[in-house]
């Protein structure tokens, strides 16, 4: 027979073996599928304990706000031989009776496609051929995994228990639109109508890609794709720039 108990699991035949076979299991599953990052609830870790790394997964252990050992996917029975860099810290009791102190990390290390970012207001742009000011918005999609569990710790996760990827989205949304807005900047300033930059999407997005790749390696994310899919202006300023461009042509 076999029991499951959250954080520990039973294996036994009868009640009086149930209480001879504890072992302690620490595991994250997120059914949301939602989760970027999560630390264990119990802090209070003791060697024999097994940790189980789910494929798509990465667990750190975190002491003071360092991280120190990384373990993969697989099953794992923890000792001071599999823990050697949180072992040369405080060194780690003998057996499994003794507890020590540490946070438990677990990472989704799985691929991450379609998400959504925009404008959440106007990007305001002169437009060098009729010199009026523009508002611009604009839309898209992007894809990306965590490929430094320690980075992405450090720079964004902080004392958050769990981060998700709607709280990825959420800060790294002034990112995105702040090198859009620069890049839109660039290519009007060159001489380019606003109604024109609709028709350059592919251009830019990869530019606006390369620049946003080092700031998300920063983060310990890989940015593996990004796609600018809509520019558009408002259809009360798109009439008033074509009244102004027919009185111009008219002149």
């Amino acid at each position: 027979k076999r029991l499951e108990i959250i954080g520990r699991v039973f294996t036994t035949h009868t009640f009086g073996d149930l209480l001879m076979a504890l072992i302690d299991v620490i595991k994250f599953e997120d059914p949301s599928k939602e989760a970027l990052s999560e630390k264990w609830h119990d802090e209070e870790i003791r060697l024999g304990t097994q940790l189980v790394v789910g494929e798509g997964q990465e667990a750190v252990f975190v002491r003071g706000g360092q991280a120190y050992d990384t373990f993969g996917p697989g099953t794992y029975t923890l000792s001071s031989e599999n823990l050697p860099l949180l072992n040369r810290l405080i060194n780690l009791p003998f057996g499994g009776d003794s507890p020590f102190s540490s946070e438990i990390w677990f990472f989704s290390t799985v691929i991450r496609r379609d998400i959504l970012w925009g404008t959440s207001s106007p990007i305001q742009i002169l437009d060098p051929q009729i010199n009026i000011a523009v508002s611009i918005r604009s839309f898209g999609k992007y894809g990306f995994r965590i490929s430094n569990s320690r980075s992405f710790l450090g720079q964004l996760v902080g004392n958050t228990s769990r981060y998700t990827v709607e709280d990825l989205r959420s800060n790294l949304s002034s990112e995105i639109v702040q090198r859009l807005k620069d890049h839109i900047a660039e290519v009007v300033s060159s001489g380019m109508s606003s109604l024109k930059i609709g028709t350059h999407l592919n251009e830019i997005s990869r530019a606006v890609r390369d620049e946003l790749c080092t700031v998300f390696t920063e983060y310990g994310i890989d940015l593996l794709t990004f796609n600018v899919e809509s520019i558009n202006i408002p259809e009360e300023e798109l009439k008033q720039i074509n009244d102004v461009m027919l009185k111009t042509f008219e002149a």
